[in-house]
């Protein structure tokens, strides 16, 4: 396992965080995060990323638009959870 201490990433947790969505990536996907961070970030130089039933999706803070990043790989339990947020914004 890799030595976080020096690194910039948050502290490790061992317990299920509620409402969360886990999105897999490949690293053919972080590289393209990487390569196209900059283009897609917004001015405080951070990036949206979408993640849906179709895939991952970066987000153009400018036009608006989405740039396919990778297929989402989903467990059936994301899958439902999905399916009943967006019911639940069809609803409201």
């Amino acid at each position: 396992m890799p030595d976080f201490n020096n690194q910039r990433v948050g502290p490790m947790v061992d317990t299920e965080m509620p409402n969360t969505l886990v999105a897999e990536f490949t690293s053919d996907m972080l590289h393209t995060l990487v390569e196209y961070f900059d283009y897609f970030a917004c001015d405080e130089g951070v990036i949206s990323i979408e993640v849906n039933m179709m895939g991952i999706w970066l987000e153009d803070p400018n036009t608006k638009t989405k740039k396919f990043v990778g297929k989402a790989r989903l467990s059936e339990q994301q899958k439902k959870k999905m399916r009943q947020a967006e019911k639940c914004r069809k609803e409201h």
